[in-house]
């Protein structure tokens, strides 16, 4: 052998070794076939049990990777942490199902304490009786964690505590998270407090104290779950988007706190995009979709769609002797909240409140359409709160429908302008501004100085009209006859978040007739929710293509792209005529 030859024989087996070192090992087990005695180093020595996976510590590059189809007992808590660039990873092999972890009997189904580096993917837990997965930080910072395609159910035991529920990352002491990421996760059903939440740090009372960092959320649902939806507490750079919430608030009586569908508590420049939540509920204040809540700093809620909540659609809060800083509220659509009579009066769809010496300085709300049908007639701006600081705070270019007379309640710090609002029925809009109630808009617009730029009130009725075309019948199969939603979806990211809304509206209309159906190559590994899929047409990659159609064949509506949830769910509305709020 030449040199050179020698040099390249020596390379390749360092590459190769160097490619072995990274894949690390991997530990298979067979929770149905498997032994104990076995090293477990491939599927035909698989270990059976999770209690002699525990009995391991795991190094980075590793993985633990469980059969499909099989259902495996006990509580996976195994020690060990990955790197970012080697992560541990917890997974599934085979065909098949998502394996199950059934963490009956246990405090979680998924316990990692003072870990970090993991991926958790394409499993399913159930059981619990506090947490069915839980990630722990109390000693340190801990970085890197992926927690993808799961599906996390039935949590159940005695609710004392928010730290609780179905997935859940909490930091105690001087412990801390960074880099999170939860995407196509799907969890329901718990008597304990919270669908996927993210305490990212201890609290400390500061608003500049240490805070968890970079966490998103995406492409997950919760749904039927005692207190919160999806929540981020305690976070600087945080992200919840194209993700939905329902059911939400479901606990009998107030235990622990009030809970919403969608929020964000002592966060740092935080968004909350492109979701949508829907009966959201509470047995005592909150019940709201939305939440921009106190001690937080830039925080913006854009583009969400929110419905059917007994309280509020969006809201803004200060307290604690804190001041929220920086807050928007942006092309949002709510529909039909303040379906709980007292909670309407009290907060309204958009709700400013302060309270223990709390302050907002800066509120930016801003071209929302607001569809206001409250339990009684009841304000759909309600906005008391004590602002303090240099920043502008402002209601401009909103939208508001109502079916009752009240319109807005203001104190003099909010300034309003260049809204529009229409009101069912041959009745004037009421307004309420810095303590004056004008006879009219006119009026109003003189005694408070506001709304220079804006209409007279309007009487409004909504006019459906559906665009030219229909889809071809074939194409709907058994949908045929039917109103139905189609979707061309292939494996790309816009497809993944058009699913979620897809399961949403699925769950949401299926009573009422709708049939939802896919079409195209959907990454096989994504939870459909029994929508069925014909794979007959050949796609692209990035083409994401949404028909509404009418039961007798028209294009109802038609999306190229990413349909978002609040233009979707607008158009199920129209087509079913739920939603009238003209004479």
């Amino acid at each position: 052998m030449d040199a050179l030859a020698l040099r390249l024989f020596r390379a390749a087996g360092l590459l190769c070794f160097a490619a072995m070192a990274a894949s690390g090992t991997r530990v298979f087990v067979d929770c149905a076939a498997g032994d104990d005695a076995h090293g477990g180093g491939s599927p035909a020595t698989a270990v059976r049990t999770i209690a002699a996976v525990n009995k391991r510590v795991f190094s980075p590059g590793d993985s633990v990777l469980l059969r499909r189809g099989t259902r495996c007992a006990g509580m996976f808590s195994p020690s060990g942490s990955g790197l970012a660039a080697r992560p541990i990873t917890l997974g599934a092999y085979g065909s098949g199902p998502a394996p199950v972890i059934d963490g009956s009997g246990n405090e979680s189904a998924i316990r990692l304490l003072d870990q970090q580096g993991w991926h958790i993917e394409n499993i399913e837990t159930t059981g619990g009786s506090r947490y069915g997965i839980h990630v722990g930080a109390g000693r340190a910072r801990m970085s890197h964690f992926r927690i993808s395609n799961v599906d996390v159910h039935d949590v159940h035991g005695t609710l004392t505590s928010k730290d609780s529920g179905l997935i859940v990352f909490s930091a105690t002491g001087p412990g801390a998270f960074d880099d999170v990421v939860i995407d196509g996760a799907t969890a329901w059903n718990t008597t304990q407090w919270a669908g996927i939440e993210v305490v990212g740090a201890a609290f400390t009372g500061k608003m500049d104290g240490p805070h968890g960092t970079n966490v998103t959320v995406r492409n997950s649902i919760v749904h039927d779950v005692y207190g919160d939806g999806i929540i981020l507490f305690i976070v600087a750079n945080g992200l919840i988007e194209r993700s939905a919430a329902w059911r939400t608030g479901q606990e009998p009586k107030e235990t622990v706190g009030t809970p919403n569908a969608i929020w964000t508590w002592m966060c740092n420049d935080c968004v909350v995009q492109y979701n949508e939540a829907w009966l959201s509920s509470s047995p005592g204040v909150d019940g709201g979709a939305f939440d921009i809540d106190w001690g937080n700093h830039n925080n913006t809620v854009q583009f969400n769609y929110g419905h059917d909540s007994k309280g509020y659609c969006a809201a803004v809060f200060g307290a604690g002797g804190l001041t929220t800083v920086n807050s928007v509220i942006r092309a949002n659509v709510c529909v039909n909240n303040g379906r709980d009579d007292a909670l309407a009066k009290r907060q309204g769809d958009l709700f400013l409140s302060t309270w223990d010496n709390g302050k907002l300085d800066g509120v930016l709300i801003q071209d929302n359409h607001i569809y206001w049908n409250p339990a009684g007639d009841h304000y759909a701006l309600n906005s008391a709160a004590s602002f303090t600081g240099a920043g502008p705070n402002r209601f401009e270019r909103n939208t508001i429908v109502s079916r009752v007379p009240s319109l807005i309640f203001s104190n003099a710090s909010l300034k309003l302008n260049d809204n529009t609002y229409s009101v069912a029925g041959a009745v004037s809009g009421s307004f309420e501004y810095g303590g004056a109630k004008p006879a009219d808009f006119a009026a109003y617009q003189s005694v408070s100085g506001q709304e220079e730029h804006s209409p007279s009130v309007t009487i409004r009725n909504d006019v459906v009209t559906w665009p030219n075309g229909k889809l071809n019948r074939s194409l709907l199969g058994d949908a045929a006859g039917s109103p139905a939603l189609i979707c061309v979806l292939d494996n790309s990211a816009d497809a993944h978040a058009e699913l979620v809304i897809l399961r949403s509206m699925n769950a949401q209309y299926a009573n009422h007739g709708l049939q939802v159906r896919i079409m195209g190559r959907p990454d096989p590994i994504w939870r459909l929710d029994g929508i069925p899929v014909a794979r007959r047409l050949v796609m692209r990659r990035g083409r994401v293509e949404t028909f509404l159609v009418a039961p007798d064949g028209v294009i109802v509506e038609h999306w190229r792209g990413f349909a978002p949830a609040h233009e979707l769910g607008l158009a199920i509305q129209r087509l079913f005529g739920l939603r009238s709020f003209g004479n």
